[in-house]
């Protein structure tokens, strides 16, 4: 699915003697408020089959305490920065992030380290998280999107880590418990796998401190890497009715590869835009206008490009599966090509409106190892690109939620 690239190191990064590395978001300079990230390469690929869901329920027990903080503490101290303090999982990494008034830096800073260096968690709270996860659990299954992704993914990686969901199974996240989840957290925690992202006037003071925590990680763990993934190509087409919310999947080069860029430019180009391909000839050829989106679920060494249309009749399926395949066939049409490497160059400059994006996109160039900006590659993005070709793509019927469309969602 790509080559992959030698590690380089992002702009305005330093690295720690551990492997820590810490790197500042280009572009945002607000002397306003100041803003964190803590991007943990140990997502849910990184689980074995007992432990799956494991990742997802450290998260919320992060929010349990840690250091000083208590559980009442974290939910006052998270209000009095303003109450942008959160955390996620996916599939490669995990992410503890927040923003806070400039004056409140230190503060922001000794919250999320401790709650990500210090966790306090007990017995206790781990039964409680359980209880949140399989409501959390239920939610996600009954969400027809989020079901289709999960469906995606175990079917172009069976047998595979990514292949089951985030939030793991009942019985696995009901077999954790409070040792078995600090093991794997140990097992897992190094300096090599830490990225932290820094935007806004940090003192050094505050820095000193930071680096002074972070650097007691040691430098790696010796923990085998997660398997290495590779698409199923036996594809399965056609899956439910010609009706409604359909959602189309095909494998893409990985995050941590030298063809992502182009990837992300493929995928805007054929559904990422009012003038993007499948959009604009939905309406050109007939007269109808569709919630039409695209987007990229990526890892380092694979990705599924994602395309959903909503609300769809059997003649534009038929379209989209004809605009597919002259894409596998041909590439883009060059003056899409120009209209995307835009598009992109303006979106670049508009992410300043959203830090932790920002953030969250520096944090995993930063694990990746990967500079933050590459030229796109005209020639790659005009050529075909067989990923997408019938026997390699898969369709999805969404079965809609009751009372509302997927754009509702």
């Amino acid at each position: 699915m790509g080559a992959p690239l030698a590690r380089q190191p992002a702009r305005d990064t330093r690295r720690l003697a551990n492997g820590v590395s810490l790197a500042r978001v280009p572009g945002l300079t607000s002397p306003a408020f100041v803003g964190l990230g803590l991007w943990w390469h140990a997502g849910s690929r990184f689980e074995s089959d007992a432990q799956a869901g494991w990742a997802h329920l450290l998260e919320h027990l992060w929010f349990r305490g840690g250091g000083r903080f208590t559980a009442a503490d974290v939910d006052r101290a998270t209000d009095r920065l303003g109450g942008a303090v959160n955390a996620e999982t996916g599939r490669e990494v995990v992410g503890l992030h927040g923003l806070a008034p400039a004056g409140d830096a230190g503060e922001l800073a000794e919250l999320l380290l401790d709650l990500f260096l210090e966790p306090a968690f007990t017995a206790a709270d781990l039964d409680l998280e359980r209880r949140l996860i399989g409501a959390e659990a239920t939610s996600v299954a009954a969400d027809p999107l989020q079901a289709a992704i999960d469906r995606a993914f175990s079917e172009f990686f069976p047998g595979h880590p990514l292949g089951v969901p985030v939030v793991g199974r009942v019985d696995t996240v009901a077999a954790a418990t409070s040792a078995a989840v600090r093991r794997w957290r140990s097992d897992h925690l190094s300096g090599e796998r830490i990225a932290v992202t820094l935007l806004g006037p940090w003192g050094e003071r505050s820095l000193t401190r930071m680096t002074d925590r972070l650097a007691q990680l040691p430098r790696d763990v010796p923990v085998a890497p997660g398997a290495a993934a590779t698409p199923d190509a036996a594809a399965t087409r056609g899956i439910g009715s010609l009706h409604g919310s359909q959602l189309w999947a095909f494998p893409l080069p990985g995050f941590a590869t030298a063809g992502f860029h182009s990837a992300e430019l493929l995928v805007a180009g054929l559904a990422g835009g009012l003038n993007a391909l499948l959009p604009a000839r939905l309406r050109r050829r007939m007269g109808l206008a569709y919630d039409v989106r695209s987007w990229i679920e990526p890892a380092f060494d694979v990705s599924l490009g994602m395309i959903l249309v909503d609300s769809v009749p059997p003649e534009a399926v038929a379209e989209t599966e004809r605009l597919l395949d002259t894409v596998a066939a041909g590439g883009l049409p060059a003056d899409v090509v120009e209209d995307v490497v835009t598009a992109a160059r303006a979106g670049r400059t508009l992410s300043t409106a959203n830090p932790v994006a920002a953030m969250r996109r520096l944090g995993w160039e930063t694990l990746a190892g990967i500079a933050p900006t590459a030229p796109p590659d005209r020639r790659a993005l005009t050529a075909p690109w067989p990923t997408l070709a019938a026997d390699r793509r898969r369709r999805f019927e969404l079965e809609q939620a009751p009372g509302g469309s997927i754009a509702d969602g």
